[in-house]
């Protein structure tokens, strides 16, 4: 046996942590850390249409609310569950049934939409998917649901109605209650009303019983104006949420407009997935890369900064990162509280002292008309009356005569004057009147 010295193999030892050393380095160089990730590849445009093709007409607050409870799986079968033992309550009895449990307010906000929620949890496979696919890429999950909706409204089957009202812009068509109380649930064949199916594999497809061409809006479930704590950004493709008027309970219906004031973008809650594994990579990674930016264990607290018009993009600005304490959550609620008891007040009193508003246009004019007739007479009366002088016929009379008179005195006076100044000529007496003529010849 070859036995080295002790320097040899000292010096050997150093020679291969050298080398390892060497190889780690090379391999952390080539291989990028999780901050550095970005994904080229979008998601399968026909895969996505193929899940959104069931929801993607739904009114947007309740559709964000799906997309939002799809990424819990285990709290969807747990609802699920839970509602199928209390069918006997209604939409109010189920919400203050549920107060104390530890579900996400999206899941939440789904437990009056009873078969809604079954349909998730018998098909988990879709649920599961749907949500990990927005998770990954939630602005391109946003801009098919929005091709989906061009393609039914351009086959005449999203319309509005005594329903919904169905908003038209160049990129955006929103889906809105008409009365903020009550949210209809549209039923559907996925398969017809988009028109000619365009990819190879079918959409999700929901049998219904008495589904016809176009789409159904039959059911109905009375909301609270805490159900809308949830919408979509459209613009700036993704989902805004305001978990305050979900916990503290407004008293007003709020517009669809809100979001671009007092919410925020939504994020993934980790305590709320329960330990349920990711199927998609893109998914986990994504989810990975948030949480080591600082966005563990629920909302990321940003704030949007207002700007105009509303079709600008938005700038987000970073304001605290650490999970709050005790003190600071109760005295952020009381706060909030405070603000909206006096924005209601505010509101009230605006509402109050409004203007009443004309509906009737010939009523205006009419008004209008009378306020500019009044206007000229009160002018007309205040202007100052300036009346022409006018002479008698007589005192014109009286004038013409004197100046008669005058101007015969200083032709007489003129006469007068010329005959003093020009001496007078006699004529010779046996000059003849007629001299100048000659006599007539006599015949």
């Amino acid at each position: 046996m070859l036995v080295l010295p002790y320097w040899k193999a000292h010096l050997r030892l150093v020679l291969l942590l050298l080398l390892s050393f060497a190889l780690v380095s090379v391999v952390n160089a080539q291989t990028p850390t999780i901050d550095e990730v970005e994904i080229q590849e979008p998601l399968d445009d026909e895969e996505l249409d193929t899940l959104l093709a069931p929801v993607a007409l739904y009114p947007d607050t309740l559709l964000s609310h799906i997309l939002i409870a799809a990424s819990y799986p285990l709290e969807i079968v747990e609802a699920a569950r839970w509602r199928a033992q209390h069918l006997d309550l209604d939409a109010d009895e189920v919400l203050e049934a549920s107060e104390d449990k530890d579900w996400d307010p999206s899941v939440k906000a789904l437990l009056p939409f009873t078969e809604l929620l079954t349909r998730m949890s018998e098909d988990l496979d879709w649920t599961r998917d749907l949500g990990e696919a927005n998770l990954a890429d939630e602005e391109q999950v946003l801009a098919r649901i929005q091709y989906l909706r061009r393609q039914a409204y351009s086959q005449g089957n999203l319309t509005s109605n005594e329903h919904v009202v169905v908003e038209e812009e160049p990129q955006v068509i929103r889906v809105e209650t008409i009365k903020r109380e009550v949210v209809y649930v549209p039923y559907y064949d996925s398969r017809i009303v988009y028109g000619d199916w365009w990819w190879h594999r079918p959409p999700v497809y929901w049998p219904q019983s008495g589904l016809s061409v176009g789409i159904h809006w039959g059911h109905s479930v009375v909301v609270r104006p805490s159900f809308y704590f949830s919408a979509f950004h459209w613009h700036n493709r993704h989902i805004v949420v305001n978990y305050d008027n979900f916990h503290h309970r407004p008293y007003h219906y709020p517009s669809h407009y809100w979001y671009r004031y007092d919410a925020r973008r939504w994020q993934h809650n980790l305590h709320h997935r329960r330990g349920v594994r990711y199927h998609k990579p893109r998914a986990y990674r994504q989810v990975t890369y948030n949480r080591e930016n600082g966005q563990v264990g629920g909302t990321v607290h940003v704030n949007r900064v207002r700007s105009e018009p509303r079709f600008k993009q938005d700038r987000v600005r970073v304001v605290s990162r650490e999970q709050p304490n005790a003190a600071q959550l109760q005295q952020h609620h009381s706060r909030s509280v405070e603000s909206q008891r006096q924005s209601h007040s505010n509101q009230v009193i605006q509402y109050q002292q409004r203007p009443r508003q004309q509906h009737n246009n010939r009523q205006v004019d009419e008004r209008r008309y009378r306020n500019q007739q009044n206007d000229l007479a009160n002018r007309q009366a205040l202007r100052p009356q300036v009346q022409p002088r006018r002479v008698p016929e007589q005192s014109r009379t009286v004038q013409r005569q004197q100046h008669t008179q005058v101007k015969s005195h200083s032709v007489q006076r003129q006469h007068q004057a010329r005959r003093e100044t020009t001496p007078r000529q006699d004529k010779p007496a046996n000059t003849l009147r007629h001299s100048h003529r000659e006599p007539k010849q006599q015949r």
